[in-house]
This record gives C-alpha cells, sequence and structure tokens, in this order.
C-alpha cells in the first residue's frame, strides 16, 4: 500500500498541500532501498527530494572505489620500479 504524502507540507513546484497534489505527481515515486543488513524497506516518496540522500550515498561509494584505484595503481608503479632479474637456467655438461 502506497504511503500517503505528508498532510502539513506545501508541494514547492504547485504550492498546494502534499496530501492533494503527490499522489498524482509523476515525481511520487516508489524507493526501494536495502540497508547493511539486508533489510528491505519500501517507500514512497518526492523523487525530487529523495534525490539529494541518494547523491550523497553515491558519492560517498564512489570516494571508496576512487581510493581502492589509487591503491592499486600505487602498487603497480612500486612493482613497475623494482629490479626485474631473470636467470637463464644454466646447462650442465655431461
Amino acid at each position: 500500500m502506497p504511503m500517503k504524502p505528508p498532510k502539513d507540507k506545501v508541494c514547492p513546484f504547485h504550492k498546494k498541500p502534499m496530501s492533494k497534489v503527490c499522489e498524482a505527481c509523476p515525481f511520487w515515486t516508489k524507493f526501494t532501498a536495502r540497508d547493511d543488513k539486508g533489510n528491505v524497506d519500501v517507500d514512497f516518496d518526492c523523487g525530487l527530494a529523495a534525490l539529494s540522500p541518494q547523491m550523497l550515498g553515491l558519492q560517498q561509494g564512489l570516494r571508496g572505489c576512487q581510493s581502492a584505484t589509487e591503491s592499486f595503481r600505487n602498487e603497480m608503479v612500486t612493482i613497475s620500479k623494482a629490479p626485474v632479474v631473470i636467470e637463464a637456467p644454466r646447462l650442465e655438461k655431461k
């Protein structure tokens, strides 16, 4: 069952109470989220209002990926600067 819009807030686009306009608005969206424990949370909210927290979560995830990529790159640079010694196998004379 869809969550009802709040009665005490005014929609910034329609300038009317959210309880009267949100359910017909194309921005009124169903969101499905999963927390760290794997629990699924289904919620309805204004798509534009929910955009900022989602972007912050995405930014934090990307920051972690960027750090991992930079760390991997630094390891590869360190390895590439190390001298490489290749010894040929010695053949014994019979």
